[in-house]
């Protein structure tokens, strides 16, 4: 695959040889990815039928976040490499949290639920401009961006404060990340995959990069995922992907139906590896505590 500008220590040889060790589970992801890239287009499916049960406003703002799901799997596809394990990685969890927010949109009270989410974007922005106010060098567009938070807000009030207050962390309300994950049928793929991706995402994975050699030694390691990290992240994207595609197509009533079960993931074998990457997350840590003492 070609890239542009500077390139990673090894990474062409490592794009090459995904290409042709994972060209099975690349080949089913490009067909999901393709697949929801025709769902997407079908604009002309965006008029509000009688019996639906979706508002004008649910519509939008579920397909914006199935096409920010879309260029999310495609970032995917193109990156995932042994050399960009850990970032890509950071992708596949960024992947997972679009997906929970559609599946929990369209799981019920869909009108309610946008409503509640909409609002939750503001109030997320009245919080941060809350710092922006208090920031030298900040303060005065801080104050100018929440005016106008507060005027799309009011729209909101019929909520309630409670219920306000409520949607300032989450979209799902006073619910956890890890509820919202349960709430939708993801439990297990929230404590299996997306939990441990949390070290990577949050910069605590530094034993993925760093190993002590011999006398204390610093190794650095430029390209840390092996086979079986990166065919659980293809797989994991290729679900995600191919969840959402359903749901969406069902629910909206864009067609594909039938194409969209011809491309059902295989059955679920991504425990295997995360044992595996997880043992080997192990050794990796105690190789640290052996150089330290």
């Amino acid at each position: 695959m070609p890239t542009a500008g500077v390139v990673l220590p090894g990474e062409g040889d490592a794009r090459e040889s995904v290409e042709r060790r994972f060209a099975r589970e690349l080949a089913r992801l490009d067909a999901t990815l393709e697949l929801a890239i025709k769902v997407l287009e079908r604009n002309d499916s965006v008029f509000i039928r009688r019996g639906r049960r979706i508002s004008p406003k649910s519509v939008p703002l579920v397909l914006g976040l199935f096409g920010k799901a879309v260029k999310t799997t495609r970032a995917i596809r193109i990156c995932v490499s042994p050399a960009l394990g850990e970032d890509c990685l950071v992708l596949c969890r960024t992947l997972l949290e679009t997906a929970v927010a559609i599946l929990y949109l369209l799981q019920k009270h869909t009108p309610l639920r946008t409503e509640e989410y909409l609002a939750h974007v503001l109030k997320r922005t009245e919080k941060v401009m809350a710092k922006w106010k208090d920031t030298p060098g900040l303060k005065r567009w801080g104050k100018r961006v929440d005016r106008q938070t507060q005027l799309h807000l009011a729209q909101y009030a019929y909520l309630g404060a409670q219920r306000l207050k409520q949607l300032r962390m989450w979209y799902s309300g006073d619910a956890t990340i890890e509820e919202t994950f349960k709430r939708v049928g993801l439990a297990k793929t929230y404590q299996s995959f997306y939990s441990y991706a949390a070290g990577i995402q949050h910069v605590s994975d530094i034993t993925s990069h760093v190993e002590l050699g011999g006398k204390g030694a610093v190794v650095l390691a430029m390209g840390s995922s092996d086979e079986g990290s990166i065919r659980m992240m293809l797989d994991m994207a290729n679900r995600a992907m191919w969840t959402v595609t359903r749901r969406v197509a069902y629910r909206l009533r864009l067609g594909y139906e039938a194409d969209i079960e011809r491309h059902r993931p295989p059955r679920d074998r991504s425990q295997a590896p995360i044992r595996a990457w997880a043992k080997r997350q192990k050794e990796r840590e105690n190789k640290l505590k052996n150089g330290d003492r």
